[in-house]
């Protein structure tokens, strides 16, 4: 039900960036990774010094990560873990899963 009004508010204001914010939290809540992700990537466009935006993003596109490699789409989830890391080059949850990524690599 809310989304359905965030995205009336981001019909009538899109340069709103908090609206598309939170339709983009809306969206991954609702199990829509990719979607959330391209929200977010046009919230920052919009307001590309929002911490609060640049922070959910990164973790949309953690969990769109994590979604692919499970589904072993290993090169799609590698191209965003590497992005990933050089946002949060301390994240074990990255590193773990690109390792896992290369072992899937070298043995097949």
């Amino acid at each position: 039900m809310a989304a359905r009004y965030l995205k009336r508010s981001v019909e009538l204001e899109p340069g709103f960036a908090p609206a598309l914010g939170l339709l983009a939290l809306a969206a991954l809540k609702s199990g829509k990774p990719g979607l959330a992700v391209g929200l977010f990537e046009q919230a920052l466009k919009i307001d590309p010094g929002n911490a609060r935006l640049l922070n959910a993003s990164l973790n949309a596109q953690l969990t769109l990560a994590i979604r692919l490699y499970r589904r072993r789409r290993y090169e799609e989830s590698e191209a965003l873990f590497v992005r990933l890391r050089a946002e949060r080059p301390d994240s074990l949850v990255v590193h773990l899963h690109l390792a896992g990524i290369y072992r899937e690599q070298a043995a097949g």
